[in-house]
């Protein structure tokens, strides 16, 4: 039986379930942008679990004749992506955080804090892997009191050095960080993006949190390995 040494955790609706502050902020801003209306699928393969370069990359290559699946990019292009790629995604979270503010309660997703609680005292190493920027990873701080728990050095978010799930460099990185090997993780995400990226990784276990997502989508996927709703103890 595989010793878990550590729990890793995907954030956005998976630790706090905020997909439909995502959702709005995104569709909002990508109307605003290019005047496209985002579907529902649109949204669980193309930004769930992404970072936001590759979300710009994907729902702006047909404005900028840019190349969706990244063969034959040039240097250039790749300037331009990662140049719009800011401007877009500040404009993005700036409304999301906004929208966040504005919420009369925000919280942990329910169960979640006597989890953690509960995984300090049995000397469970954790982690935050997220596709989020440094600004509303500060502002989770802030509204969350995640200090309880965490330190910035046990947080891998998107600052542009590693690519983003599905790839499994953020896993991974996360893992190396707590000093121990991915295959002795546990893995918590609510994005098929993210679970596969997990998969990928060679993590011991991958919990799919479906708070916010589709349980028959993340199941259809079939990488997860157990499927809960929320953190509480039934």
């Amino acid at each position: 039986m595989t010793e878990i040494k550590a729990c890793l955790f995907d954030f956005n609706g998976t630790m706090f379930f905020d997909g439909r502050l995502h959702d709005k902020a995104w569709r909002e801003t990508i109307s605003k942008e290019i005047g496209k209306t985002i579907t529902d699928e649109d949204i669980r393969k193309y930004i769930y679990g992404c970072n936001n370069r590759d979300i710009v990359k994907h729902f702006f290559s047909d404005k900028y004749g840019w190349d969706k699946a990244g063969t034959g990019t040039s240097e250039q292009i790749n300037k331009e992506i990662t140049v719009l790629a800011k401007e877009i995604a500040e404009k993005k979270e700036s409304l999301y955080r906004t929208l966040c503010r504005e919420l009369d309660t925000i919280e942990l997703a329910p169960g979640l804090a006597d989890f953690l609680d509960e995984l300090e005292t049995k000397d469970i190493k954790c982690a935050i892997v997220s596709a989020a920027t440094k600004e509303n990873i500060e502002l989770y701080f802030e509204v969350f009191n995640l200090e309880r728990w965490f330190s910035w050095e046990q947080i891998v978010y998107d600052n542009g050095t590693l690519p983003g799930k599905p790839a499994p460099d953020m896993w991974l990185a996360a893992a190396d960080r707590l000093h121990v090997d991915i295959g002795n993780c546990v893995v918590y995400e609510d994005s098929l993006n993210g679970i596969l990226a997990a998969k990928r990784a060679g993590a011991a276990k991958i919990v799919a949190v479906y708070g916010d997502a589709d349980r028959n989508m993340l199941e259809k996927q079939g990488h997860a390995d157990e499927y809960v709703h929320d953190w509480t103890k039934e």
